[in-house]
């Protein structure tokens, strides 16, 4: 999720230019504990899944590869870019 996403979403719910400029750094700190949360849960459930090592392998790429807005660098495709 991009800085431009979160303005997007919290002009969405109802938040001033003001506000938002105030506590962006709150809205980006939130959005990614959010993040973090959601990819815990996608990694519980993956690991669920009936493929063994397989999908073991996939729940520690959803915990370990965080929100970094596109910026991760690590030497692959990055889910976030687009």
């Amino acid at each position: 999720m991009t800085s431009e996403d979160i303005i997007r979403i919290a002009k969405e719910v109802g938040f001033s230019d003001g506000e938002i400029d105030t506590c962006q750094l709150m809205f980006e700190r939130f959005a990614t504990l959010v993040a973090q949360q959601e990819n815990e849960r996608i990694a519980q459930k993956i690991e669920q899944l009936p493929f063994g090592d397989t999908s073991a392998s996939f729940a520690i790429y959803v915990r370990e590869c965080p929100p970094c807005n596109g910026n991760c660098n690590q030497g692959r495709t990055c889910p976030a870019r687009k």
